[in-house]
């Protein structure tokens, strides 16, 4: 079964303020880190049940050890909703989704 992919506007910030950081250092590093979110991302779609449960009921987290970060999501039916992408030094995840 093929999984549509549905970004939140919350996570698409994330996700610009993240590359926008690294790609002030080097730009390869944001190349890096997109190719591995589109990795994780299409690996979920998959195998939806490869994140961790979730902060949040009904969600799940896919941790992303190389740049520490923490793809949260929720499937519904045939959607992968991608809910945020949050970096594991920040205090409280849950409420980053």
């Amino acid at each position: 079964m093929v999984m549509n992919v549905l970004w939140t506007q919350r996570a698409l910030s994330h996700l610009e303020a993240e590359l926008d950081y690294y790609a002030k250092i080097n730009p390869l590093l944001a190349k890096e880190l997109t190719n591995i979110i589109t990795k994780s991302i299409s690996s979920i779609a998959a195998m939806p049940g490869i994140g961790r449960e979730g902060k949040k009921m009904g969600t799940r987290e896919l941790v992303i050890n190389k740049y520490r970060y923490i793809l949260a999501y929720r499937v519904r039916s045939d959607v992968l909703e991608i809910l945020a992408i949050i970096h594991q030094n920040r205090k409280n995840i849950g409420s980053f989704y």
